[in-house]
Parts: structure tokens; sequence; C-alpha cells
């Protein structure tokens, strides 16, 4: 099979291994859409597995050089960031795979995902950005694409599909409470307390509303064993051993910075920072559009992301803003140093990235 060829490409589609793959009852997926190329080609959602004939004829048209490993059964910790950090955090907390693809911007484990083991909350740090990919709709790039603006995924250690993979595990790693996950019905019973069924999802929810303002792990499991007294029906049955171990969990969170409380997390910007940006002209605009790229989990300091204003625009992100307006607040960010440029984009090389810095405090 004969394919178009992309400037500054290589010319020719993974074809040996995805059949290598194919054969060996893997489920794959034609990729090539948007500015990345990550984007699937041909819908699949609840389709076991699309012929691969039909996924190479897709990819042929497209032209595309990109394609996907679907993972029912797998799961794949994707370092997003390459640096010493995220891979030391990876080792310390589920051990390295004898299987690995480097991407453009990190590495995928692959790993096999035992019946019971719980799939872990993405993780978003300074300098580590980790998400963990699994699920019959899920999929990651796989071995020997290469995207639109050149990034190349390549076998970093052993062969997928003949090296045998571990099963995941969780090592020294702390999992949430099952109870932790929150819905919006109420917790209160008729008389005003918090049931007895829920107090342990009350009670994890305030621990984590309550950690940001607390000085110690002591304070703060003082504060839930108030929060179980006062609030919770028959107190005397929700023993203090299990008050500290939500503590524990809650301060373990606080220290690793991994708390993420939605739409009541914080963006962290500095006072000199705001000073820098509101003596610029569209300088209010710019602190706005900071903080929404600060809670972008794609917008973590050192970590490369694409701006489509456009698109924000279109989907309103921050109500009644045209892309005029998202394209004067990215340009005075860029002006006073908060974000910068690392790849210039345009035509096949993709869209331009960018990241988030931080700006030196200047002391006299």
């Amino acid at each position: 099979m004969s394919i178009r060829t992309l400037p500054n490409i290589a010319p020719q589609i993974p074809i040996q291994e995805m059949s290598r793959l194919s054969h060996a009852g893997f489920s794959l997926l034609p990729l090539g859409a948007g500015i990345d190329g990550k984007g699937p080609l041909l819908g699949f959602k609840n389709i076991p597995n699309l012929p691969l004939r039909r996924i190479l004829g897709v990819m042929h048209s497209k032209p595309s050089l990109m394609y996907a490993v679907r993972l029912p059964d797998l799961l794949v910790v994707d370092i997003d960031t390459d640096t010493p950090e995220a891979h030391a955090y990876v080792e310390k907390h589920f051990g390295s795979s004898p299987v690995q693809v480097k991407t453009p911007r990190g590495v995928h484990h692959y790993f096999k995902l035992p019946d019971g083991i719980p799939v872990p909350k993405n993780i978003q740090l300074e300098e580590i950005a980790i998400d963990f990919k699994h699920g019959a709709n899920s999929y990651v790039a796989g071995p020997y694409s290469i995207r639109p603006d050149g990034g190349e995924y390549t076998p970093l250690a052993g062969i997928l599909g003949e090296t045998p993979l571990p099963e995941f595990k969780l090592t020294n790693y702390d999992v949430p409470p099952s109870s932790t996950i929150c819905d919006d019905k109420p917790c209160l019973d008729t008389n005003g307390k918090v049931s007895t069924g829920k107090r342990n999802t009350f009670l994890t929810r305030k621990s984590i509303e309550f950690v940001e303002c607390v000085d110690s792990e002591a304070d703060l499991l003082a504060e839930l064993k108030a929060q179980r007294d006062y609030d919770c029906d028959d107190p005397e049955t929700f023993p203090d051993s299990e008050l500290e171990g939500i503590a524990a969990w809650a301060w373990n969170l606080k220290l690793e910075n991994s708390i993420f409380g939605g739409r009541m997390s914080a963006a962290k910007i500095f006072k000199h920072e705001v000073d820098a940006l509101i003596a610029e002209k569209n300088g209010p605009d710019g602190l706005a559009f900071l903080h929404v790229l600060k809670h972008n989990h794609a917008a973590q300091i050192g970590k490369r992301f694409a701006i489509a204003t456009h698109q924000m625009a279109k989907a309103g992100i921050i109500p009644n803003w045209s892309e005029s307006r998202y394209r004067r607040a990215k340009n005075v960010l860029l002006k006073v140093g908060l974000l910068h440029m690392v790849k210039k984009g345009g035509g096949y090389a993709g869209a331009s990235l960018f990241q988030l810095h931080r700006l030196p405090l200047i002391t006299n």
C-alpha cells in the first residue's frame, strides 16, 4: 500500500507494527484528526475491533501516520512531562513497566490492570504531569506513530505484544477512600444532622475543605472531630481512628500539592505578577486569562500546550469574550513574560505551543 507523503515526515505508515499488534489481539484505531493528529478518524465507541484494512485505508486517504492502541484491559501510565521528578514519581508509586514508548512529551508505561485495582486520578504537580489511560473507549498513540508536527512515538523498552506486561500496582500510593465519590444529594437527615450512612463522605469532603486552612495534621483532626460531634448523627459510633485516617490522607495530599477542588480549586498568582499585568494595557484581561490557563490541566508550569482562541471563544470559556479579546489577553501575557512561545506553528507544523512561566521577584 502506497501513501502520499507529508513534508518533513517519514512517508511510510507503520503497517508492519500495526499488523503485528492486530494479530497479537490488540484493538487499533486510526488517528489524524485535530491539530496534533491525536483525534480519531473513525467512530469507535462500543465497537470492540475495527478491521485493520479499514484502519489503514482511512489513514492512507487522510493521509496520516498516526494510529492508536485501545485499552480495554490495559492501563497506560502516561508521563506527560519529561522531567526527572515525573519519572521518579512513577518509579516510586507505580514502578516502571518493561514496555515503554517514548512520546514527544514523555513516556508511556504499559501495564495489565487486574480486577479491583482502581485507576488513579490524573496527577498535576509542578514539574510532574501524569495521566492514566484505561477503558474500552480509551487509547494512546501506538508505537512508531508520527504526529503532523514531526513528534514520534518510539519504543523505549520492551516490545508491546511480546514482552510480558506486569500487573499495575499502587506502591506507596494513598488511594482516596471510595466514599469520597460525592454527589449533590443532601447529606442531612430530617433532624438536620448528617445521617450515619453519609458521615464518611461528609467528613472526607470537610477534610479537603479545611486542609488548606490549618497549620498541622493535628489541627485538621481537631476540626474533623468538631464536625463529627456537632453535625453528625450518633457521633460516638464514628471512632477517632477513622477520623485520623481521613486527616492523614488529606494532609498527605496537601503535602504533595495534589488537591484539586473542582470549581473551588485555587490558582496561585503572585502579587508582583498581578502588579506587572495591571500596569499594562489589557492587563486585567491577561490576569483573567492567566487564571483560566492555570486551571487548565494542560497548562502547568513547564508543560507545553496550545491556545486555540477561536475554539475558546466558540465554547464561551470566558462568557462574552471574542476571539480578538483572547488574543489580546494572550499577547499581554507574552509581553510581561508569564507566557512563552516554545514552538511556532502554522501549516503542517501544527499549532503554536506555549509554556507558563513565573516572573522572578526583583528586590532592591
